[in-house]
């Protein structure tokens, strides 16, 4: 698996992710199949073991039962997650809406030409934010590359590459993908491998988007030194919700990732796109059908 290209990995973790968040949903629209393993009785009665209690000191106690009391404990999960999510959303349109635009002709000449280089119809907006550490690309209906101050003065390589990288993720519409993935962990925030698939589908972005700036000629040692220095210059605040470059463990990877020389860059092709969406799919079937 980790030889594997690396379009083929972000479809893998991307496909994983939603047949598991996926499930409850199919689960409504196809047969149920019981399978009796085992029964836990949450409420703990049945057995006719337990001492009648007097009606006066029932009236007395708490009328929540467990069931509730674990679907409040569940909601105020979701509004704790969501509410964190919020946070970086707001980081993100506050950076955006504090950011100037950039009128240097070079820079916009430049990004227009890779977009076409990209087949990139939609317009992108091109800001300098002095809050911003390190550059981001954010908004999905109206896309925009916010960049640090002082870019003016970086060469012309690192510009290139930067650039590329932020169009790769507009083209591949990762911001969507993001929210999307955000809100099945919101709803599944007690299962542990729908957090740990968003990890790995947030760092096969950055991979992804990684390959399309070698894949464009860049050197894997020049790009890989850019990283580390955006990661020098990093201020913290509230990058994490940008881009998963501030962690030293996934800077680790994508720097790993970046020098590996036998690592294959090219596009996945749509035959086996199609191909595994349709394994996703027949995993999904039976998952769904288990109560």
């Amino acid at each position: 698996f980790r030889r594997a290209n690396a379009s083929l990995r972000h479809v893998l973790w991307v496909a994983g992710l939603y047949s598991l968040l996926l499930i409850p949903l199919t689960s409504g629209l196809l047969p149920t199949l019981d399978i009796p393993l085992f029964r836990i009785d949450l409420m703990g009665g049945g057995n006719g073991l337990e001492p009648s209690v007097p009606t006066s000191v029932q009236s007395s106690v708490m009328e929540w039962d467990t069931p509730a009391i674990l679907m409040i404990l569940y909601l105020s999960g979701i509004l704790t997650v969501l509410s964190w999510q919020c946070i970086g959303r707001w980081y993100a349109f506050r950076l955006r809406r504090k950011s100037s635009t950039i009128d240097q002709s070079d820079l916009n000449l430049r990004l227009q030409q890779l977009q076409e280089a990209l087949n990139i119809r939609t317009p992108v907006r091109l800001l300098r934010s002095s809050l911003a550490s390190i550059p981001f690309s954010t908004g999905w209906l109206r896309p925009a590359i916010v960049l640090p101050e002082g870019v003016e003065s970086w060469h012309a390589s690192v510009q290139e590459s930067v650039l590329i990288h932020e169009l790769a993720h507009i083209k591949r519409n990762d911001i969507l993908l993001r929210i999307l993935a955000q809100a099945g962990c919101s709803l599944h925030w007690i299962n542990p491998l729908a957090w740990y698939g968003f990890g790995r589908m947030m760092m096969e972005q950055e991979i992804a988007c990684d390959n399309q700036v070698l894949w464009a000629g860049t050197k894997p040692s020049d790009y890989a030194c850019n990283l580390l220095t955006f990661a020098k210059t990093r201020r913290g605040y509230l990058d994490f919700a940008l881009t998963p470059l501030g962690r030293r463990s996934e800077l680790k990877h994508r720097l790993m990732e970046i020098l590996k020389p036998s690592r294959s860059r090219a596009p996945l092709p749509s035959g086996p796109l199609l191909f595994f969406l349709a394994l996703v799919w027949i995993h999904l079937r039976p998952c769904s059908m288990i109560n």
